[in-house]
C-alpha cells in the first residue's frame, strides 16, 4: 500500500509544477498572441473565456461530489459502492454535456446582441463552438479525473496536464505563425484537453482496476446524495463566477471592450499565483473525508492547523513578490502600456492572499460535507462583488471593479470563513487566531528583510527576476522552517523525506 503522506507530498509537487510550467507556458504565449492576433481579437479571446467560465456551472459541484464519495469508501475498500458513485455521475455529466451543447447553440445564435462589431462576429461564434463542443464532450470524462484525486493520484493527473502543457506552446506557435489566429487557438486547446482525458482514463483504470462504465452500475437513489452534496459545491462555482468572470462583463458594458486587455493582464498574474497555492495546497479534501469517515476529529484539528501554517507562509512569500516584481514583470512581458493595470493588480493581491492564506479550510469544509453554509456566504460575497463592482466602475473605472471584488473577498475571508470553520470542527477561535497572527507575524519579518535586500540590487531582466526569486525562495525556506513550525511538525516534514518510521509521523489512515 502506498505511503499516503508521500503520495501527498508528490502529488504537490507535480501539481506546483504544473503550475510553474502553465504559467511559463501562459506567460510566453500572451504576448505572442496579442502580436499576432491584435488586442482587439485577443479581447474577444477573453471574452469567449468568460462566457466559457460560466460552463463550469454544468459541473454542478458534482467533481467534489465524487472525491467527497469515494473517498470515504476507499477506506471501506467497497469496489460496487465505488463504480456505482462513479456510473452514477457520469452518466449525469453525460446529460449535462447535451444541454451544454444545446446552450452552446443558442449562445452563438445571439451573438450580436454582445459583439458589436460585425466583423468579429462570425470568429466569435466559429471559437465558441470549437470550445463549446470541447466543454460538451469532455464533461462526463471528468470523473476520471476526481477517481484520481479520491485515489490520492493528484501526481498522475498533474503528469499529464504537465505534458500537454508542455505541446501546447508549439501547436499554438505553429498556428499562429501559420495566421490561423484565435480559431487556431481553440482547435489546439481541444485537441490537447480530448487527448488528456483519454489518458487519465487508463491511469484512472490502473488506481481503481475494478473501474467499468456501465449503465448497470447506475443508482438512481444514489443521485439525491450525491446531489444533496454537489448543490452546495454548485452555489461555490456560481460565487466563484460572480467574483471573476463577470468582472469582464462589467468593463466591456461600462468602460468599453478595449478596456478588458488591460484589465485582464493583472487578472491573469492573479490567476497564476491563486492556482499555484491551489495547486501546492488543496490537496487535503480526500485526507479529511476519510478522517470524519472514521470521525476523527481531533486529527482534522491538528492537520487543518498544520496546513494553515504552510499556506500563511507560502501565500504571503508568493505574493509579496509578484508584488515586487510586477512592474518590471508586467513592461518586459507585455509592454509599459499595460503598466496602467497595476493599480488593479495590488486591490486584487490583497484580497486573493487573505483568502488563499486560509485555502486549507475550503480542504475540510468539503472533506467534511460541511460547505452548506460557506456556499450561502459565498454567494452573498459574489454578488456583493458584482452590485460594487458596477456601482464604483462608473467613477473608478478598472480600479472601481478591482474594488469590488476584492473588498467582500477580505471581509469574508476574515471573519465568517475562519468562525464557521472553527465551529464546526469544535477548534476554538483562539487557537486558530493565535495561530494565524504568529504565522502571519513571522512571515511579513522574514519577507520585510528580503524586501530590503532586493530593493537596493539592480533588476533589469527575466533572468536576474528569475534567480533572485530562486535564492529569495530558498532563504525564506530555510528561516521559516526553523522559526515558523515548532519541533514536531519540523519532524512532520522530515520523516517524509529522510525516514519511513517515526512517533512523530502523521497519521493518515
Amino acid at each position: 500500500m502506498r505511503d499516503k503522506p508521500k503520495t501527498l507530498i508528490a502529488g504537490s509537487f507535480f501539481r506546483c509544477s504544473y503550475f510553474f510550467i502553465a504559467a511559463i507556458v501562459g506567460f510566453v504565449l500572451t504576448p505572442l498572441i496579442i502580436k499576432h492576433v491584435g488586442t482587439r481579437l485577443f479581447g474577444i479571446w477573453e471574452l469567449v473565456g468568460s462566457f466559457l467560465g460560466f460552463y463550469g456551472l454544468f459541473d454542478l459541484g458534482l467533481s467534489s461530489a465524487i472525491v467527497r464519495f469515494v473517498s470515504s469508501l476507499t477506506v471501506k475498500k467497497d469496489d460496487n459502492s465505488i463504480n456505482r458513485v462513479v456510473n452514477t455521475t457520469f452518466f449525469l455529466f453525460l446529460s449535462l454535456g447535451i444541454l451544454l451543447l444545446i446552450t452552446t447553440l443558442l449562445i452563438i445564435f445571439g451573438s450580436a446582441k454582445y459583439v458589436k462589431n460585425i466583423e468579429d462576429i462570425a470568429t466569435f461564434q466559429i471559437v465558441f463552438l470549437i470550445l463549446g463542443l470541447n466543454f460538451s464532450l469532455t464533461l462526463p470524462l471528468r470523473v476520471f479525473t476526481s477517481v484520481l484525486h479520491s485515489f490520492l493520484r493528484f501526481d498522475q493527473a498533474s503528469m499529464v496536464e504537465i505534458a500537454t502543457e508542455l505541446i501546447k506552446p508549439v501547436l499554438v506557435i505553429y498556428v499562429l505563425t501559420k495566421g490561423y489566429g484565435i480559431i487556431g487557438l481553440a482547435s489546439v486547446v481541444t485537441i490537447l484537453v480530448l487527448i488528456g482525458y483519454l489518458i487519465k482514463f487508463f491511469l484512472a483504470k490502473k488506481a481503481f482496476p475494478a473501474l467499468s462504465i456501465t449503465v448497470k452500475f447506475i443508482d438512481l437513489k444514489l443521485i439525491r446524495s450525491i446531489v444533496s452534496y454537489s448543490i452546495f459545491s454548485f452555489i461555490n462555482q456560481v460565487a466563484s463566477l460572480l467574483r471573476y468572470s463577470l468582472d469582464n462583463f462589467v468593463i466591456s458594458v461600462m468602460l468599453g471592450i478595449g478596456s478588458i486587455a488591460y484589465y485582464a493582464i493583472p487578472v491573469r498574474l492573479i490567476r497564476y499565483f491563486k492556482s499555484f497555492i491551489e495547486n501546492a495546497l488543496q490537496i487535503t479534501q480526500p485526507i479529511f473525508s476519510q478522517y470524519e469517515s472514521q470521525n476523527n476529529y481531533e486529527s482534522i484539528r491538528q492537520k487543518y492547523l498544520f496546513f494553515l501554517k504552510i499556506s500563511i507562509f507560502t501565500s504571503l512569500f508568493i505574493s509579496t513578490m509578484l508584488a515586487f516584481y510586477a512592474p518590471l514583470i508586467i513592461k518586459l512581458w507585455v509592454g509599459k502600456q499595460f503598466l496602467i493595470g497595476l493599480p488593479v493588480l495590488f486591490i486584487l493581491l490583497f484580497g486573493q492572499t487573505i483568502e488563499l492564506m486560509q485555502s486549507p479550510a475550503y480542504g475540510v469544509l468539503y472533506g467534511i460535507s460541511k460547505h452548506k453554509f460557506y456556499a450561502y456566504c459565498n454567494i452573498i460575497e459574489g454578488a456583493i462583488n458584482l452590485l460594487l463592482s458596477i456601482l464604483l466602475a462608473s467613477k473608478y473605472g478598472l480600479i472601481g471593479v478591482a474594488l469590488g471584488t476584492a473588498i467582500p473577498m477580505a471581509v469574508f475571508n476574515l471573519t465568517i470563513q475562519p468562525y464557521y470553520l472553527c465551529k464546526v470542527v469544535d477548534l476554538k477561535i483562539s487557537k486558530f487566531l493565535k495561530t494565524l497572527v504568529i504565522a502571519t507575524l513571522k512571515a511579513i519579518f522574514v519577507l520585510a528583510l528580503l524586501i530590503f535586500i532586493m530593493n537596493v540590487l539592480s533588476i533589469t531582466n527575466y533572468i536576474v527576476v528569475f534567480l533572485l526569486f530562486i535564492i529569495s525562495l530558498l532563504l525564506y525556506a530555510i528561516v521559516i522552517f526553523q522559526m515558523g513550525f515548532t519541533k514536531h511538525e519540523k519532524n512532520l516534514f522530515l520523516k517524509h523525506f529522510i525516514k519511513r518510521d517515526d512517533k512523530h509521523s502523521l497519521t493518515y489512515s
